[in-house]
């Protein structure tokens, strides 16, 4: 008799043209301590040589299958994939990003421990720098008081918490196969690759049952390769077909849309106000005859009637999005003039951090996501910076790369350190303990973009 293969989780990775990734990537998926488990590469046409790498791996695992998908779309191979998949549970691995080695084990356990429909782990964003080493920055989706948000189960009567802290991403998340199946939870099938998740999310956030959250990082999205969506020139079209898709499908016939509507809104919002600010800056600034002008023609009244409608002026998510807005619908040409405005104080700012920091040695209080972002940019324009001083005891004795965090501590005074504020919020509060600790005045500096 034979023995029944039991796949637990069925791993989907769209690929196109991806050959410099790729081997990273499916490395780590094969290294997973979970052994069952299927993966199904839906290959778009690549022309670059991904395909030809897939098979090779094909002869190396026999858990991997390859499928050609007859359209560019990422909603569309998404889609083949769950139709094809077998697994317990379904995850979905973008083919230029990779996992850590216990990702599929441990939100697999998450989710039968909570019985789930959906498990899902913060992650880390990464880029090469110019010396091709990975800068990494911590990506948590709960913070202070909503951290009780972290393992445990998430009903349904706690969506709003969940869609409201919840990053609109497909990956680092795994779904059972049959909740996907029963409530006819699929991607839009526009062409690209870019927001396609928008309206997948919205779908699992209205019909979930229970989700849980890890605060374990174990996935890593990479966010330097051009043709990626974070870097896609098309957003606002995007952007647009996704309200689309969800706009014109039967769940907002559904009585759960009513409980998620605003929340939706919201988002699309946000995401618009967005893009429409990076295509203004990718056409240099130009907004007559530019290839997004349509997008934001027909988005102009629907966002005028959310306005309308007491959207935004209920949410929370909007309270520093409302004058961009407002702008925005009003007078295309004064929000192109504000975002300029932004744009080059921004320039301005970097260029004097970067004078007053340029012949000094640097110590950068705050090692997270704004200490480590201000340590890239200075490492890449050549001052040298010796630690990162940090209040948080847990971090005392780490590194981020090869820079080592300390507790602050009390120095002679001297003209030649530059410390670096990177704590949003906390200016004031840092400059006075700096000050206490024979810090001058003169040579604090803050990171504040």
């Amino acid at each position: 008799m034979l023995a029944v293969i039991v796949v637990k989780v069925s791993v989907i990775m769209p690929s196109l043209n991806v050959a410099s990734y790729i081997e990273e990537c499916i490395e780590s998926v094969l290294g997973q301590d979970l052994n069952d488990i299927e993966i199904i590469c839906i290959d778009a046409g690549s022309t670059d040589g991904t395909k030809e790498l897939l098979k090779n791996y094909v002869h190396i695992d026999n858990r991997i299958r390859i499928i050609d998908s007859p359209v560019r779309s990422y909603g569309y191979q998404i889609n083949l994939g769950i139709r094809e998949s077998v697994g317990e549970y379904i995850s979905i691995v973008e083919t230029d990003d990779y996992i850590a080695p216990n990702m599929l084990s441990y939100l697999y356990e998450q989710a039968k421990q909570y019985d789930a429909d959906v498990s899902k782990a913060d992650y880390e964003r990464f880029y090469l720098d110019d010396k091709g080493e990975k800068i990494f920055a911590t990506n948590h989706l709960f913070s202070g008081s909503e951290k009780k948000y972290y393992g445990c189960r998430i009903g349904k009567e706690e969506v709003p918490e969940r869609v409201y802290y919840d990053d609109a991403n497909i990956w680092c998340s795994i779904y059972r196969r049959s909740f996907l199946i029963d409530k006819n939870i699929h991607l839009n099938e526009s062409a690209g690759a870019a927001f396609q998740d928008i309206g997948f999310m919205q779908q699992i956030h209205m019909f979930a049952d229970s989700m849980v959250f890890s605060s374990i990082p174990l996935y890593y999205y990479r966010t330097d390769r051009i043709a990626s969506s974070i870097n896609n020139s098309n957003w606002l079209r995007n952007v647009y077909q996704e309200f689309e898709f969800i706009s014109n499908s039967n769940v907002v016939k559904t009585k759960e849309w009513m409980g998620t509507k605003n929340l939706f809104l919201n988002r699309i919002l946000c995401i618009y106000i967005s893009a429409l600010q990076n295509a203004i800056i990718n056409t240099n600034f130009e907004i007559d005859n530019v290839h997004w002008r349509p997008y934001y023609e027909k988005f102009r009244p629907v966002i005028k009637s959310f306005i309308d409608d007491y959207v935004i002026i209920k949410s929370k998510i909007l309270s520093d999005l409302k004058i961009p807005l407002l702008l925005s619908i009003y007078s295309l040409k004064s929000y192109r003039d504000y975002v300029k405005v932004k744009y080059d104080d921004m320039k301005r700012k970097k260029k004097y951090l970067l004078q007053q920091c340029l012949n000094k040695v640097c110590i950068i209080f705050g090692s997270g996501v704004r200490g480590k972002k201000v340590c890239t940019f200075l490492r890449d324009n050549g001052v040298k910076i010796t630690a990162f001083w940090d209040n948080d005891k847990s971090k005392w004795g780490t590194e981020y790369q090869d820079i080592p965090i300390v507790q602050p501590k009390s120095m002679s005074a001297d003209n030649v350190t530059a410390y670096v504020v990177a704590i949003r919020g906390g200016g004031d509060a840092i400059t006075k303990q700096l000050k206490e600790l024979g810090v001058i005045e003169e040579n604090i500096y803050y990171f504040d973009w």
